[in-house]
């Protein structure tokens, strides 16, 4: 039925004219149309940097829960082994290559402890994921594996001060830890390399920590301290805790 008739049915009940009944039904100005998307686009603005924080915010709860796994992992590893931890692979990055020839080096040496693969992944890293990067002969960890990583090729030189060697001994010193690393000396660093880092690669918030008495936390970039240099990398990284 037309909206004309529509109206002339209607004056009978109530409407003095068929302007009066038109005016009634009319549909949205142009107008009120760009009010009602300004707003929506408004909201949206104000609520999905709030929805990505929240969504963020459960990734490092899920890095953190990780971490303390992969920390009970270590702990089982050192009770078979006379309390001392995997040995790791110096002239690597301390978050890989644990390949086929090692298996009992590194965040390798934990796999018979740990029941899924993406336990030694941090949800936020977008470098790092497995696939690819755990599986025969490419074997790198999300995480940085500190436990015994013992070299004098960094600044300063990594000794059991710094870093965990066996259970029980200096708790405070690092056992693994987020990726966390900046550029040193003013460079720049290569787009892989801030790719590494495993939480806002291009503006580090903070990352994730276990310490030798395994128990693991979140620590802001601001109460970060720099942990070591690599001085055989170009450019030269800088690792954080």
């Amino acid at each position: 039925m037309s909206s004309q008739r529509l109206c002339a049915s209607a004056r009978g009940s109530g409407f003095r004219s068929a302007r009066e009944c038109t005016a009634g039904s009319r549909g949205f100005t142009l107008i009120e149309l760009l009010v009602v998307i300004a707003i929506i686009a408004i909201l949206a603005a104000i609520l999905f940097p709030v929805f990505a924080r929240a969504k963020e915010s459960s990734r490092r709860s899920k890095c953190l829960g990780n971490l303390r796994q992969l920390g009970v992992a270590l702990s089982l590893y050192a009770d078979d082994h006379k309390s001392h931890y995997p040995t790791t692979e110096t002239q690597n990055w301390p978050f890989g290559d644990w390949n086929d020839n090692r298996p009992t080096r590194g965040p390798r040496a934990l796999a018979p402890y740990v029941k899924e693969d993406r336990l030694f992944f941090c949800p936020s890293n977008r470098f790092f994921k497995t696939p690819p990067y755990w599986k025969p002969n490419t074997y790198w960890c999300g995480y940085c594996y500190w436990g015994k990583y013992f070299t004098r090729n960094t600044n300063p030189p990594l000794d059991d001060t710094l870093v965990a060697s066996r259970a029980g001994h200096q708790p405070m010193t690092l056992l693994m830890s987020d990726i966390i690393v900046t550029a040193a000396h003013g460079g720049s660093l290569t787009e892989d390399q801030v790719g590494w880092n495993s939480h806002n690669p291009k503006d580090p918030q903070g990352g994730n920590i276990l310490y030798n008495d395994i128990h693991a936390k979140w620590k802001h970039f601001g109460e970060m301290k720099v942990f070591v240099k690599f001085t055989y990398s170009d450019p030269l990284v800088t690792f954080w805790y």
